[in-house]
């Protein structure tokens, strides 16, 4: 995994999938876990992975986001039932 650097200058924007803060990192106005989640919910919904298979991967950038404040829930919440449901 890339070690993403901030430099100074770089603007600070809102994510538009989770309103929280970032810096740019080259993924336009979205952070970087709702990047890899977006990859993650388009690889499940195309058919190149199946929920299972990525379940761990979720399970990680929501976990990031939470520790950021972010309600997963209310954000990622479909995805979310689509790799644990009930």
């Amino acid at each position: 995994m890339a070690i993403r650097k901030f430099y100074r200058g770089s603007s600070v924007l809102t994510c538009r999938v989770c309103d929280r803060k970032t810096r740019d990192i080259g993924n336009g106005d979205i952070c970087e876990e709702c990047w890899e989640l977006a990859g993650i919910e388009n690889e499940i919904s195309d058919g190149y992975a199946t929920a299972a298979e990525r379940a761990d991967d979720v399970a990680r950038h929501t976990n990031e986001l939470r520790k950021k404040g972010v309600d997963v829930d209310k954000v990622w919440g479909d995805l979310l039932n689509t790799v644990q449901p009930d």
